[in-house]
């Protein structure tokens, strides 16, 4: 199973950005990656039965829904860093919502191949 779908949204650096703060927003987007988490950990079960138990609880822990919003809170996108913020917030919403709606199959695939907006919040998270 390819977990590049999951794993770049995770790019974080060793000092956050400072961001901005816009607390409509960090609640907004804290439900988008909390429904996009359990989708990623949902799509991911069928997979993990093949792998070895050490490979398997390494890849449940990151993928874990709570493990997954922490990472987010510190990421670009969370913060409003390193890029327009309207920009950021379109780039979540539309990727995020395409990840939901879409099938475990297209997922595992790759996120980046289900929207631009996909492609453009990688960008995003990787300044």
């Amino acid at each position: 199973m390819e977990y590049s779908f999951f794993l770049m949204f995770w790019v974080v650096k060793k000092s956050p950005p400072q961001g901005i703060q816009d607390e409509v927003w960090r609640e907004e987007s804290s439900g988008l990656i909390s429904a996009y988490c359990q989708k990623i950990s949902t799509c991911a079960e069928v997979s993990l039965k093949s792998l070895k138990e050490s490979s398997k609880t390494l890849i449940q822990e990151r993928l874990s829904p709570a493990n997954c919003a922490e990472k987010f809170r510190k990421s670009n996108a969370y913060l409003l860093a390193n890029e327009n913020p309207e920009t950021i917030k379109k780039a979540v919403r539309g990727c995020f919502q395409t990840v939901i709606k879409e099938s475990c199959d297209k997922i595992q695939k790759g996120v980046l191949e289900l929207s631009e907006d996909c492609s453009l919040l990688q960008t995003i998270q990787s300044k």
